[in-house]
């Protein structure tokens, strides 16, 4: 007894509602697939509202809203298992308890003053025994429009001539010739702010010369025996930094090394050792790889001043270490700097730097002028890497004659046996692009040879594969192998990817386009990036409606639903029109294959917007109605006049679900379900009047009937029947009887318009007449229920004749 005034309590607070709430809940319903829930809740004006998930319960908060008094709630289930509304201080709360946490949920405000909640469901889909949300497991909640995005098939150069793929297309080579850093003339000392005048014949003439004439070898010696000789510190100390210098303009790496660190150690702080510094730095830039200059350089410019004769060459090593590095941007600002003085002999080399850097940046129309442009080209060829940048850009402007020499200047300068290949490979397509007719098989094959387990020999292989096949096109099989095996064999990526295209387009150009689509779609699996990525979609986009069109001809609907949907992607972004999947969709219904019209409408459902969706809903619901299976069309239905309360075809999908309704035998939530008034076009009066007919409200019924059109009442035997069952149950029978025997022959309701004539008979007192019909229904009926009737009326009206002559 304790708990009795806490129940009073909470009986009170749930049924007294604020006077201050401006929002009324006026209907709250629920439709589900296999992954979520969607809740729609009508209000008379939306308030404002929260959604909070804690473990498995989900509350909807409704600030100022109460509901009406005529609200109901959907029925619990195996998901949502208890409902608790609370309505308190002028705020609603409906809690709803799911069996499994709800993963995440969506809210959306609808036209016409509602909103939608939904919610996917936990890990535990709903019973297998729910056949409607079975059916519904493709349709997901509402998605946002997907961006187009740029077309491959309209931005692709092959898409008219795929033979041009083979002819045409060449991946970027990546190779990179070491860059040689530019070293201050010899001999240093000449730099020096002091040296070059207290000492000018600090170095014989004989000396310089010999560094003119880049003599190295032949000058050691003698500096050696300079040094050596000499006695005065001043002159010692000039000799030895000459010595150093000598030893890197000659490429005597660990010689220079050693004589430029003992000459730092020695002389940490004057010119000649942070001349020895600058040297060592560059040194280590040409030979370690080594891009962290910066620190050295600082303490150098520091240690010397801005105005040092030096500067230029520090500017100079920076800039070149940032190319080196494959800084471009930084390379490029560097070179920007209006603070340094470059003598003249320096400028050719800056301007050739500057060309390095657009070539670098990917902008091979500047770099083409700035390598114009120089005043002493010469200069280029003694620098494998701006050779390098030169050649290709010389190969971008299609000036193939000239490439193919710089090339061939290029070959000799690398080492790199990788580098060596790809340039050789390069002059190829060079030589290739001056005469197309001339044969490269050999030189191909040659560079297979040469360079063997290299990228260049993959790319002779397939550019032979290219040859061969556009010479021969009954060669294609040959080619799929061979570019399958390259594929397989090539451990670089992009050579990989190329073959693997190759092989899907060989394909395609011999008529075998299911072939093709399935080594595209694996091609578009395997590559998420690349340069190829766009050509591979380009090719699927033109092939995949000519493809499911073709399943579709020769009957492979299943096939043709598989292949649309293993490319979502193409038709979400627009690339190829939906309107395919639609037209698919729409045959299959008309030559009465509703399951798969069904299928195709679920999945385009699937992958377009909320906006885009509402168009389908009405040839879906059609369809699955036609099928006969009139729990889907009315979950279908009810979910299309929630989320689209104003929709285009909303008069004719809410007569589809008062007509499922009415088929599945819920007259009730059908009827209430109706407007008030019905529309004055006279659409739903048919329904409206089987409703009433099915509610036993016959002169509901016979009011509807009589605003029906004349022509529409005639020519609808089940309008009849309707107005003849309603009459006589309105106690009518002379008008009953005469629609009855027009019924006759009705084959859905024959046995009772026979039974109902011979009431009428017998009301009338014609006996024989009322035993003819009788007898009908018992040897010509089909309807057990109706003959069991018949024989016991025929039984006792024979036996009451029987009787009655009896008794004459």
């Amino acid at each position: 007894m304790r708990y009795y005034p806490y129940c009073i309590f909470l009986i009170v607070l749930l049924s007294c509602s604020s006077a201050l709430a401006s929002s009324l809940l006026k209907e709250i319903a629920r439709t589900d697939d296999r992954e979520s829930t969607q809740i729609y809740l009508s209000f008379d004006s939306l308030p404002y509202f929260t959604v909070d998930v804690r473990e498995k319960r989900l509350d909807i908060t409704l600030e100022k809203t109460r509901p009406t008094t005529s609200l109901k709630y959907f029925d619990t289930d195996a998901r949502i298992v208890k409902v608790l509304p609370i309505i308190n201080d002028n705020r609603m709360v409906i809690s709803l308890f799911f069996r499994h946490k709800p993963e995440k949920y969506q809210t959306e405000q609808l036209a016409g003053e509602k909103l939608l909640i939904d919610i996917q469901a936990g890990n535990a889909p709903l019973p297998a025994t729910s056949l409607v949300n079975r059916q519904l497991s493709d349709i997901k909640a509402p998605a946002e429009p997907q961006a187009e995005g740029s077309n491959p098939l309209l931005s692709s150069r092959y898409a008219a001539d795929w033979d041009r793929f083979f002819t045409d297309y060449e991946s970027k080579l990546s190779y990179s010739p070491p860059l040689r850093y530019t070293l201050p003339p010899f001999p240093i000392i000449d730099l020096l702010p002091s040296a070059g005048k207290t000492s000018p014949d600090a170095l014989p003439l004989e000396i310089k010369e010999l560094g003119r004439l880049n003599a190295w070898k032949e000058m050691q010696p003698m500096l050696l025996g300079l040094l050596k000789a000499e006695q005065d510190p001043e002159r010692q100390k000039l000799l030895a930094l000459s010595l150093g210098d000598a030893l890197l303009h000659g490429n005597s790496t660990e010689d220079a090394a050693k004589q430029l660190e003992h000459m730092i150690k020695t002389f940490p702080d004057d010119p000649v050792g942070i001349s020895a510094k600058f040297l060592l730095l560059l040194l280590h830039a040409g030979t370690r790889q080594d891009f962290s200059v910066d620190p050295g350089l600082q303490e150098i410019r520091e240690a010397l001043g801005p105005a040092s004769p030096l500067e230029p060459y520090l500017a100079l090593l920076e800039i070149e270490n940032a190319i080196s590095a494959g800084w471009y941007d930084k390379a490029r600002k560097l070179l920007e700097r209006q603070d340094v003085a470059y003598p003249e002999s320096l400028q050719n080399i800056v301007e050739m730097r500057r060309a390095d850097v657009f070539a670098g940046l990917g902008l091979p129309l500047k770099a083409y002028a700035a390598f114009r442009l120089l005043k002493n080209p010469a200069v280029v060829a003694t620098c494998p890497h701006s050779l390098k940048a030169q050649c290709e850009t010389l190969y971008f402007h299609r000036k193939y004659k000239e490439a193919g020499e710089c090339y061939t200047a290029l070959i000799p300068m690398v080492e790199e046996k990788e580098s060596a290949g790809l340039i050789s490979f390069r002059k190829a397509m060079a030589e290739r692009h001056l005469d197309p007719q001339r044969s490269q098989l050999d030189q191909l094959t040659l560079i297979e040879e040469a360079f063997p387990h290299t990228e260049a020999a993959f790319r002779a292989a397939i550019k032979k594969t290219d040859l061969r096949y556009l010479a021969d096109k009954t060669w294609g099989e040959d080619a799929i192998r061979a570019y399958r095996g390259l594929a397989e064999r090539t451990e670089t990526r992009y050579l990989a990817a190329e073959a693997r295209f190759k092989e899907a387009l060989v394909n395609h150009l011999m008529g075998r386009n299911d072939e093709a689509l399935q080594l595209l779609m694996q091609f578009l699996r395997e590559f998420r990036s690349g340069e190829l990525r766009p050509t591979a979609q380009a090719l699927l986009i033109q092939i995949l409606p000519e493809e499911i069109n073709r399943l579709v001809k020769s009957d492979n609907f299943p096939e043709a639903l598989v292949l649309a949907k293993q490319n979502k992607e193409v038709f979400q972004k627009k690339w190829i029109d939906i309107g395919i999947l639609g037209d698919i969709a729409y045959s299959y219904g008309q030559i009465g294959l509703f399951e798969h019209a069904k299928d195709v409408y679920l999945y385009i459902m699937d992958i377009v917007s909320t906006a885009e969706r509402e168009q389908y809903y009405l040839p879906l619901i059609e369809t699955v109605s036609a099928q006969g299976d009139s729990g889907l069309a009315a979950n279908l239905a009810e979910r299309y006049l929630n989320t689209y309360p104003a929709g285009t075809d909303r008069s004719t999908i809410l007569r589809l679900h008062l007509e499922a309704l009415a088929l599945d035998g819920k007259y009730g939530e059908a009827q209430a379900l109706l407007p008030e008034p019905l529309p004055e076009d006279g659409s739903l009066r048919t329904i409206a009047a089987t409703l009433a007919f099915h509610q036993q409200d016959y002169p509901k019924t016979l009011e509807l009937i009589a605003s029906l059109d004349t022509e529409k009442h005639n020519s609808s035997p089940e309008i009849r029947f309707m107005k003849a069952e309603s009459l006589f149950r309105t106690g009518k029978l002379d008008d009953a009887g005469a629609i009855f025997l027009t019924l006759q022959d009705d084959g859905l309701h024959f046995e009772q318009v026979l039974y109902r004539l011979a009431q009428i008979e017998q009301a009338e007192g014609k006996t024989e007449e009322a035993l003819k019909f009788y007898r009908q229904i018992v040897e010509k009926g089909k309807n057990s229920l109706w003959q069991r009737f018949a024989a016991k009326e025929l039984e006792y009206l024979e036996s009451m004749e029987r009787l009655k002559r009896k008794m004459e």
